[in-house]
């Protein structure tokens, strides 16, 4: 069954294991390019948010590595800064905590979706041009998809992020 059918999540109630594999309800493969706003569907997500330890190092790298997939800096208000298509705008957020937030560990990460395969090498290249780590080159993921493409990198507090595209 394609990755997008399948969810492991326990269904609340359920006294079903959280190993047992869920069949998705019919008419809910949503993908990052047919589920927007514009595409008269609402989207999963309205916005996320992350805590930082140092706003300044991180609003210099989100600058880059999403500037380098079309986003833009949406606001910046006290300790915090937002990101997403258009001014004012945001689904991406982050925000100064202080001392190292406590970044989730393996199995987390987020997937910022890019228009061209070019735009995830760039992505890439900013990333490690601005204090971000390389956990994968770009290049194709076939595990995922035929045409799956994507780079994954480490921010400077540690929180695992992509980019994709697919085609």
């Amino acid at each position: 069954m394609p990755r997008q059918q399948l969810s492991s999540r326990r269904r609340p109630g359920s006294n079903a294991s959280p190993a047992a594999v869920i069949p998705a309800k019919a008419g809910i493969q949503c993908l990052a390019t047919s589920c927007h706003p514009g595409a008269g569907r609402d989207p999963l997500l309205h916005h996320l948010s992350i805590p930082v330890s140092d706003l300044q190092r991180s609003a210099d790298f989100y600058d880059a590595v999403l500037g380098a997939l079309g986003y833009v800096r949406a606001w910046a208000a006290g300790h915090e800064v937002g990101y997403g298509v258009d001014a004012g705008e945001d689904q991406f957020a982050i925000k100064f905590r202080g001392s190292s937030p406590s970044v989730p560990g393996a199995g987390f990460h987020i997937a910022f979706a890019a228009r061209t395969r070019e735009a995830v090498a760039a992505f890439h290249q900013q990333a490690l041009e601005h204090g971000g780590r390389d956990d994968g080159a770009p290049g194709l993921r076939t595990q995922y998809a035929p045409d799956y493409y994507a780079a994954f990198v480490i921010d400077p507090d540690g929180y695992r992020i992509e980019a994709v595209h697919r085609a």
